[in-house]
C-alpha cells in the first residue's frame, strides 16, 4: 500500500526479515537545453536537501544516437567521476554517498542529436563548457598543490610547536617539583596539626582543589561553635553568642542560617529542612550559598598563595591563535590526520594556559602539610591524639568531616569512639566538646539533604525547531527530491 502526504510517499507492507528492492521510474521534464552548438543536460541527482545517505549510487546518461563527441564533468561528489563510454554514454558511479551533499552533473552533447527539439537559445555554448571544465581541474590541482603545500608546513610547524608545548610545561612540572623538595627538606616530621594559617573552611576548600561541598557546610558551622560564635543548646538545637564573626564569611553564615532559615539568632535542623521544603525559598537559598562560597574564596585572595603569571598564561593563550587558522585549512584539504594533532595541541595549549596557576612558596607549603597530615592521620595512634589539645581535637576532626575523604571520617570515628569508651574517671569537663561531635554526621545529612532538594527544582527545559529549504544546482532542479 502507497500512501502520498504532500511530497512523501509512504509505503506499507507485510513481511518480516526481507530485504525489499525498490524500482522508481520517472521522467524529467525539459531536462535538456538545446544551444546553437550543443545541448545541454545539467541536473543535481542529490543535493544538501537529502537527509539520508546513499549505499551505492551510480547514474547513467545515454545520448539519442551513439556519438564520439561529448564533453562531460561534475561538480562536489560528482567531480572526476565521469567516464566517458565508446558510445557516447556517461557513467557517474558515485559509490556510497554522505547525506547532505551537492553532485550536480554537466553533460555537453552535440546539438545534431536533438534536431526535434525546441532551440533554447541561439549563441554556442561549446566554448563555456570546456572552459568550466578546464577551470573545475585548474581548481582541483591548485587544491592538490596548496594541500601539498600545508602538508609540509604541518610536518615541520606542528612537531615544533608540540616540542616548545610541551617543553614549557615538563619546565612547570620541574618548577612545581624542585619546591615540594625545598619543603620537604624544610619540614620537620609533621605528627600534630598544621598550624592554621586561613579559617578551617578556607583551609578545607584551599587544600581540596577549591570545591565545594555539603560537607564543608556543615564543618563550617560546626567550626563556628568551636569558636564560640555559637553554642549547641542540644543535638538538633544552636543559638548564636556572639553575632559579628572576624571574618566576613563567617558573618554571613551566621546570618544566613540563624536568621534567614532560623530565627532570632536560634538554628535548628528541622528549620533547614522546612526552609527548603518551601520550592520559593530554592533560589534565596542558592543565592545565600554562592555569597558565602565566594566570600570565602575572598579570604583565600587575601594571601598570596598564587604567584602572579597573569602574562605568561594570556602569552601561552594567544600563542593557541598560531594554529586555528590550520584548524580551518586542514578540514578542507582533507588532511585529517594535521587537523587532529593541530586540534589537540591547540586544546593543550587553551587547558595549559587555564589551569597554569602555581603556588607560592607558602601556598604550596599549607597544601603539603596538610597532605601530609591526612596520610599521618590515617595512623595516629589513640595515645598520641589524646596528648592533643581540644581545640587541635576540634579543628582535626572538622577538617576530616569538611574534606570529605572516607578514611579520614573513618578514622575521626574510631578515635571519637575510643575516647568515650575511656573510663569514667578519665573525663573531665574539656570532654564536653565530645558531645557536639556526634552531630557531625547529622549535619553531613542535613545539608547535602537541603543542597539536593534544592537543586532538583531549578532545572529548565527548552525546545527549538528549525526549517530547511534548499534548491537543485546548475541548471536542473528536484534532486533526489524529484523521486
Amino acid at each position: 500500500m502507497v500512501e502520498r502526504e504532500g511530497e512523501y510517499y509512504n509505503i506499507h507492507r507485510k513481511g518480516n526479515n526481507e530485504t525489499i528492492t525498490v524500482q522508481l521510474h520517472y521522467t524529467i521534464q525539459d531536462g535538456v537545453k538545446v544551444y546553437e552548438d550543443y545541448a545541454q543536460f545539467y541536473w543535481p541527482f542529490f543535493s544538501q536537501e537529502n537527509e539520508t545517505r546513499y549505499g551505492h549510487f551510480k547514474v547513467t546518461v545515454y545520448p539519442p544516437s551513439p556519438t564520439r563527441d561529448v564533453i562531460a564533468f561534475g561538480y562536489d561528489e560528482a567531480f572526476s567521476k565521469e567516464i566517458i563510454q565508446p558510445d557516447g554514454s556517461v557513467v557517474y558511479n558515485f559509490g556510497a554517498v554522505p547525506r547532505r551533499t551537492n553532485g550536480d552533473i554537466r553533460i555537453g552533447y552535440n546539438a545534431e542529436l536533438f534536431s526535434d527539439a525546441r532551440v533554447a537559445s541561439t549563441e554556442p555554448i561549446k566554448d563555456q563548457l570546456l572552459n568550466e571544465q578546464e577551470n573545475l581541474l585548474a581548481t582541483a590541482e591548485s587544491k592538490i598543490k596548496t594541500g601539498e603545500t600545508l602538508s609540509s608546513i604541518a610536518r615541520i610547524a606542528l612537531p615544533a610547536f608540540a616540542f616548545i608545548l610541551i617543553f614549557l610545561i615538563v619546565k612547570s612540572m620541574l618548577e612545581v617539583r624542585a619546591k615540594h623538595s625545598a619543603i620537604r627538606r624544610e619540614m620537620k616530621v609533621l605528627n600534630a596539626l598544621p598550624e592554621q594559617v586561613m579559617s578551617l573552611p578556607a583551609t578545607i576548600l584551599f587544600t581540596s582543589y577549591n570545591h565545594f561541598s555539603p560537607q564543608a557546610l556543615a564543618s563550617a558551622l560546626l567550626d563556628l561553635v568551636r569558636q564560640g560564635y555559637v553554642t549547641k543548646v542540644a543535638d538538633d538545637h544552636f543559638e548564636v553568642v556572639h553575632r559579628e564573626g572576624t571574618l566576613h564569611h563567617e558573618r554571613l553564615l551566621i546570618n544566613w542560617l540563624f536568621y534567614t532559615v532560623g530565627k532570632d539568632g536560634h538554628f535548628r535542623f528541622s528549620d533547614l529542612k522546612s526552609y527548603t521544603k518551601n520550592e520559593k525559598n530554592h533560589d534565596r537559598y542558592h543565592t545565600d550559598l554562592t555569597n558565602w562560597q565566594k566570600a570565602v574564596k575572598e579570604e583565600i585572595q587575601t594571601h598570596d598563595f598564587y604567584e602572579n603569571k597573569k602574562s605568561y598564561r594570556i602569552w601561552v593563550g594567544f600563542s593557541s591563535l598560531i594554529l586555528f587558522p590550520f584548524l580551518i585549512l586542514f578540514p578542507v584539504y582533507d588532511l585529517v590526520l594535521a587537523f587532529i594533532v593541530s586540534l589537540s595541541l591547540f586544546c593543550t595549549t587553551l587547558l595549559y594556559a587555564l589551569a597554569y596557576r602555581p603556588k607560592t612558596y607558602e601556598g604550596a607549603k599549607i597544601v603539603y602539610e596538610w597532605k601530609q597530615f591526612r596520610v599521618n592521620y590515617k595512623h595516629l595512634t589513640q595515645s598520641d591524639w589524646q596528648s592533643w589539645s581540644e581545640d587541635e581535637r576540634m579543628r582535626a576532626y572538622i577538617y576530616g568531616l569538611g574534606i570529605h575523604e572516607k578514611s579520614l571520617r573513618n578514622k575521626n570515628d574510631e578515635l571519637v569512639t575510643a575516647f568515650k569508651n575511656r573510663p569514667s574517671s578519665h573525663h573531665d569537663q574539656t570532654d564536653d566538646w565530645i558531645t557536639m561531635t556526634s552531630i557531625g554526621s547529622v549535619a553531613v545529612t542535613n545539608f547535602t539533604t537541603a543542597s539536593h532538594t534544592t537543586s532538583s527544582s531549578t532545572s529548565s527545559t527548552s525546545s527549538s525547531g528549525s526549517t530547511s529549504s534548499g534548491s537543485g544546482a546548475g541548471g536542473g532542479g528536484g534532486g533526489s527530491g524529484a523521486f
